[in-house]
């Protein structure tokens, strides 16, 4: 079992050799982290999250099957869901009530919009057009949560926790919720994805990690760590 407390979530984020580090960190300690994080107080976090993890992608990809051009949306809905999963996980903010008085037709065309942008990898297209100025209350952080449930391979949600593990210094310790500081913090989980999948690639007789470890999935092994040193 892996001992990744404390100070240990950037050093796994720095040492880490194969994707099963990452996936052990969440297999120990992400359902501890919301379970925990629940009997504080936060009792709504355990099916919010069940909704942001599984059953929101689940609806995407069957949306995406069944329509003709292959798009796929969210409804208003399930953006205001993804806002309350990301506020009870994280900080709250003063957000629910401007998400709440987005028009649902405004929310399908923008999001159809910006997922396929997804499709086709275009990342800065797809995080601006969910963060711009036609949706309340949708900034870079909220639009990594969106698409995160969509291509979680191409885009990690900004959570505090890795995103100050990874940026670092080059941050000033501050978080910037803007692009310019998303894309800087996607760019490095892919690239840290793609490291561990070219380490294993280059191995004899190495045995395969099984599906390609996803840049969200680095995402949350780091925020699980650090939030269960704070439990």
């Amino acid at each position: 079992m892996p001992t990744f407390i404390g100070s240990a979530a950037p050093r796994l984020w720095q040492t880490a050799e194969t994707a099963m580090d990452f996936r052990e960190a969440i297999a120990t300690y992400y359902d501890l982290s919301i379970s925990g994080m629940a009997a504080e107080g936060k009792k709504d976090l355990p099916a919010l999250d069940t909704f942001w993890r599984t059953t929101l992608p689940g609806l995407l990809r069957e949306r995406q099957n069944e329509d003709k051009e292959k798009a796929c949306w969210l409804t208003k809905a399930e953006l205001v869901q993804v806002m309350q999963w990301k506020l009870t996980r994280g900080k709250m903010r003063p957000l629910m009530n401007l998400v709440r008085g987005n028009d649902p037709a405004t929310v399908k065309r923008i999001s159809k919009v910006a997922l396929t942008a997804a499709q086709a990898g275009d990342i800065a297209g797809a995080i601006t057009l969910l963060s711009g100025p036609e949706l309340k209350g949708i900034g870079p952080a909220t639009a990594s949560a969106v698409l995160a449930a969509y291509r979680p391979e191409l885009f990690p949600f900004m959570a505090d926790e890795p995103t100050l593990i990874v940026l670092g210094e080059s941050g000033g310790g501050k978080l910037k919720y803007n692009l310019a500081e998303y894309l800087k913090f996607q760019k490095a989980l892919v690239k840290k994805c793609n490291e561990l999948d070219n380490a294993v690639k280059g191995k004899k007789n190495e045995m395969s990690p099984g599906e390609p470890l996803t840049a969200d999935e680095i995402g949350r092994a780091l925020w699980c760590v650090s939030k269960a040193a704070a439990l």
